[in-house]
């Protein structure tokens, strides 16, 4: 996955830098080089639906795995045990309720100033896939003598 990610960022790159597409604050970047590269038809618009398909679900993905992530500290006893409870609704409502007020409050301070939140919510999901990842192997290094 960090190859990929490498690849596509490094070629989109060269791309923005070949074309001479320069950022600036009314369209991004990606949507300069799509429209530079393939006009303002059915291409460009294809780019701008699949960006805003990837990017939708990676937005709410905190919504959906933080307050799992609390429960399973919680269990393990690394978190308070409040976040074990299970709403009516088979959520973690009180992982939800801790992460609203914090993502109100990051937008907030940010005066919803998307320039500035981007980069922050660009770190956030690779730092969650990143930890995510190192957590994994962690686990499988402590746990691998055990299954033989």
């Amino acid at each position: 996955m960090v190859t990929l990610l490498i690849i596509l960022f490094g070629s989109t790159i060269a791309l923005v830098h070949l074309d001479g597409v320069v950022p600036h604050g009314n369209e991004t970047v990606l949507s300069q080089l799509a429209r530079h590269t393939f006009g303002p038809g059915v291409m460009y618009g294809y780019v701008q639906v699949a960006t805003a398909a990837i990017l939708l679900p990676a937005a709410n993905t905190a919504f959906n795995d933080f307050p799992r992530v609390l429960f399973l500290l919680a269990r393990s006893g690394h978190a308070p045990r409040m976040f074990l409870r299970v709403g009516d609704r088979l959520a973690f409502s009180n992982g939800i309720i801790v992460l609203a007020p914090a993502a109100i409050a990051i937008f907030a301070g940010f005066a919803g100033n998307t320039q500035s939140l981007i980069p922050l919510y660009a770190v956030g999901v690779f730092l969650a896939f990143t930890l995510s990842q190192a957590g994994m192997v962690v686990h499988w290094l402590h746990h691998r003598d055990q299954a033989h």
